[in-house]
């Protein structure tokens, strides 16, 4: 059986090479291409590597990143793997999913787009469904997403705890750095206050979907009454050098 053809974009970052990490001898997926920006166009992977606790192989490492052309990776892939940045992200993707190919991303652009599934595996793995009312199916394309780090932790218990009691009602905290991606000082602290709303009524909702939906006979989401409190507290970190 032939192996589908698949692209990373985001190849230079850290999502993206796990991305390639997961897919290096994969017996279904095949890496057509390591996409990223213009200005790592060229590039061998091993020049740009930040994982440093796996070992990749030697021709994995000499691969060389291109410039994202959304026109060959149309032509040549059926799914994309996604690590780049939700700015760019968003109109990447929703292009890619109109040219027919299926697009597995880690950004946050389109988790709260209608029919676009946020995919636990273990917890709701019937929202794969959702993607036959996406507007882009009846091409091949669509797009699915996954919950961040912190939702992702939590609602796999909060599921099992639904299924066996039911959920009523769920306060939640988390506690993080104030810059997941290591901006200094001021920028740092006006980042977390234009985003902070945002990022509270975000993580409400995609519990919520994670947890508390149901497919309906037409393949939409609903949801579920429950009620979702959250916090979320973030602290400056500083590393001493």
């Amino acid at each position: 059986m032939s192996k589908v053809k698949v692209a990373v974009l985001g190849a230079t970052g850290m999502i993206g090479q796990r991305f390639i990490e997961m897919l290096e001898d994969h017996p279904y997926f095949e890496m057509e291409g390591l996409y990223a920006s213009e200005r790592s166009e060229g590039k061998r992977l091993g020049d740009v590597l930040k994982v440093r606790d796996h070992v990749y192989k030697d021709e994995t490492l000499d691969r060389r990143i291109e410039a994202m052309d959304l026109d060959k990776i149309s032509k040549n892939c059926r799914i994309a793997f996604s690590g780049i940045p939700s700015d760019l992200a968003g109109p990447t993707e929703t292009e890619l999913a109109e040219k027919g190919i299926g697009v597995f991303t880690n950004a946050g652009s389109h988790r709260m787009d209608k029919n676009v599934a946020i995919l636990i595996p273990e917890v709701n793995p019937q929202h794969i469904e959702s993607i036959k009312d996406q507007s882009t199916y009846d091409n091949g394309g669509f797009i699915i997403t996954n919950a961040n780090c912190s939702s992702t932790g939590i609602a796999a218990p909060l599921a099992a705890l639904n299924d066996a009691y039911g959920l009523k009602q769920v306060f939640i905290s988390t506690y993080q750095a104030l810059s997941g991606a290591g901006y200094p000082g001021v920028r740092s602290v006006t980042l977390y206050h234009s985003s902070r709303a945002k990022r509270k009524r975000w993580r409400r909702n995609s519990l919520r979907c994670s947890v508390s939906t149901r497919i309906s006979s037409s393949n939409s989401l609903i949801s579920r009454s429950m009620r979702i409190a959250s916090g979320c507290l973030s602290s400056m970190v500083i590393l001493n050098r």
